[in-house]
């Protein structure tokens, strides 16, 4: 016998009927809708039907479970600043204070404007870098949902490149010593072995290893 699959009209969750309860009113079975709804063209829209057994048949409609299940986030992370590239870090907060320090010295002792302007410049210079470093790691985003693993870069002009779960063939964590050490690596999904390049790699991802486990879970 063949259950028609019902999609509910004011959240979309679908929902399989036995053609004998056609005439009855169906409660939704989502818990954040609930709302009941008449079937039948143009209340609800039938969106499929299927082969089901004689056990299901006997399944009560308001007991009635989604056929769909929704796709929920799990895990939104972004690159590490420090712990991805300490040195650049480090190199970038010595030029800001080395600037500043030149500044507050050249007036103090000297009252030189253009030395004063050639030291705020300096920092200038670091703090415009580490601002545009900032920028770009908050928005990559490395999204993992229960279907899928995405990543989204850029706030105006934005690009995103996803994989579903069912679809990953390689899983790989690149790490370098000091990665190691703090923790961080760069994640690469792929849905095709032997391909040029993999359809997402992250750089500078925290707890890295964590975050392929998530993904595998999902596959599991």
């Amino acid at each position: 016998m063949q259950a028609l699959t019902y999609q509910c009209p004011f959240c979309r969750t679908t929902v399989d009927v036995m053609p004998d309860r056609l005439k009855e009113t169906v409660i939704c079975p989502n818990p954040r809708c609930q709302r009941p709804f008449q079937l039948g063209a143009p209340v609800a829209k039938l969106v499929g039907t299927h082969e089901v057994d004689a056990a299901e048949e006997k399944v009560d409609l308001q007991a009635a479970q989604p056929t769909a299940e929704k796709e929920e986030t799990l895990t939104v992370t972004h690159p590490a600043m420090f712990r991805s590239r300490p040195f650049t870090f480090l190199v970038l907060f010595l030029v800001i204070a080395a600037g500043l320090a030149g500044a507050a010295w050249w007036w103090s002792t000297r009252h030189e404007l253009a030395g004063v302007y050639a030291a705020l410049g300096l920092a200038g210079f670091g703090l415009l870098c580490l601002f545009v470093w900032s920028v770009r790691v908050r928005s990559t985003r490395l999204v993992i949902t229960t279907k899928r693993t995405l990543v989204k870069r850029g706030f105006i002009r934005k690009t995103t490149s996803e994989v579903l779960h069912k679809d990953v063939n390689l899983l790989n964590i690149a790490q370098r010593f000091l990665e190691r050490i703090f923790n961080v690596g760069t994640v690469s999904v792929s849905s095709a072995a032997g391909q040029s390049e993999p359809e997402i790699v992250v750089e500078g991802v925290p707890r890295p290893n964590e975050v392929v486990q998530q993904i595998r879970k999902q596959q599991a």
